[in-house]
């Protein structure tokens, strides 16, 4: 996830700082949706090992 992470400040500084930054924000908001996704699988998974842990019991 760091990667991804990087990824995003080297763009959102991109679009802050250069003229045409404005052209960038559609990958901004991709890198975001992405980071999003990671963390919500992450989460799922945790969840239903949780689940799994829960019903062995």
């Amino acid at each position: 996830m760091t990667r991804l992470q990087n990824i995003h400040t080297f763009m959102v500084r991109a679009v802050s700082e250069r003229p045409d930054g404005k052209s960038f924000v559609p990958i901004v908001l991709y890198l975001e949706q992405q980071m999003a996704a990671a963390d919500n699988a992450e989460t799922e998974y945790e969840r239903i090992v949780r689940l799994a842990q829960e019903s062995a019991n």
